[in-house]
Order: C-alpha cells, then sequence, then structure tokens
C-alpha cells in the first residue's frame, strides 16, 4: 500500500506521470539544446557549471545563466523556444524594464539579479549559482527558497509515513 501511495504523491507532484503512446520525450532535446551534459569536466579548475554534478548542469543554473549572459530580447526568445519542452503548466512573463536599467542589461554596471525556487532547491543549484557569480564579476544573485532540498529530503517529501510508523512494536 505505501508503494501504491507513493506513487500517487508523485503523480501529483508531476515527478512521475505516464507519457502519453504517441507523445516523444523532450529530455534529449533540452539535453542538447541546453547543453546539460559535458564530458570530460576538469573539477579541479572548472571552467562550467556542470562541475557540480560530475558533469550534469542544472537546467534551472542553465537558463539563468543564458538570459544573464545576452541581450534580454535574445534572452527570452531562446526561453520561449526552451519552455515548450517543459512539463507542462509552464509559462513565461516578460517584463518592461526602465530604460536606466536597460542600460545596465547592455552592459554598464552591476546586474543584480533574484532567483526565487518555488518548490526548493538542491545545494548543488546553490553552489552552481555561486560558481557562475564568481565568473561574472559584474554579476550579483540573491537566492531565495521555500526549501532546501537533497536526495532524502525530496523522497521523504513524496513518501506518504505508513500507518504503522511510531506504533510500538509490541502493538503490531
Amino acid at each position: 500500500k505505501a508503494v501504491v501511495s507513493t506513487q500517487s504523491t508523485g503523480e501529483k507532484s508531476r515527478l512521475v506521470y505516464m507519457q502519453e503512446k504517441n507523445q516523444a520525450t523532450s529530455y534529449p532535446t533540452l539535453r542538447s539544446k541546453m547543453k546539460l551534459c559535458v564530458d570530460n569536466v576538469n573539477e579541479k579548475d572548472p571552467t562550467d557549471i556542470s562541475y557540480v554534478y560530475s558533469g550534469y548542469a542544472p537546467l534551472t543554473v542553465r537558463l539563468i545563466n543564458w538570459l544573464t549572459q545576452g541581450s534580454q530580447r535574445e534572452g527570452l526568445t531562446y526561453l520561449d523556444d526552451i519552455v515548450k519542452y517543459l512539463p507542462k503548466p509552464c509559462f513565461t512573463k516578460k517584463q518592461k524594464s526602465a530604460p536606466a536599467s536597460q542600460e545596465r542589461w547592455d552592459g554598464g554596471g552591476e546586474v543584480h539579479t533574484l532567483i526565487y525556487f518555488i518548490g526548493g532547491c538542491t545545494y548543488a543549484e546553490v553552489s552552481a549559482l555561486r560558481f557562475l557569480a564568481q565568473n561574472h564579476p559584474n554579476k550579483q544573485f540573491t537566492i531565495a527558497t521555500t526549501k532546501m532540498l537533497n536526495g532524502n529530503t525530496l523522497l521523504d517529501s513524496i513518501i506518504e509515513p505508513s500507518p504503522t510508523e511510531g506504533v510500538p512494536e509490541f502493538m503490531l
């Protein structure tokens, strides 16, 4: 019963879902377009955010990296192209910036970016963002999240406790 209950929770959270029969998987496309898997990562002298997972770059950090590199218009166009490969529901919201902030975006001054992870983020994602900030001295990231996650906390959040959990052994 615990397995069925956990599977149901996983389906509700969209961590586990049935793939339609004719639906092509989008992960290979995302992996290629966003360069999520990098071969030959030098972990002693890293040059890419993929070092935090020994060759895998977190999609969240890749998106932030891409959006904070080029012009705002190019970044949002590319983001619209990527969003169609993400599980639904998903949307983008374009915000017009004031002329003064547009000048900063295009190369003058320091750029501050607030990154908010709803549902939580991993310690490795924070590490990758710190690495990104170190390699771009004119960019400053502020990270906010609802929860810090690791493998155990992620599984604990979707596994429902068994009805006998906490019951003394002699009562079972």
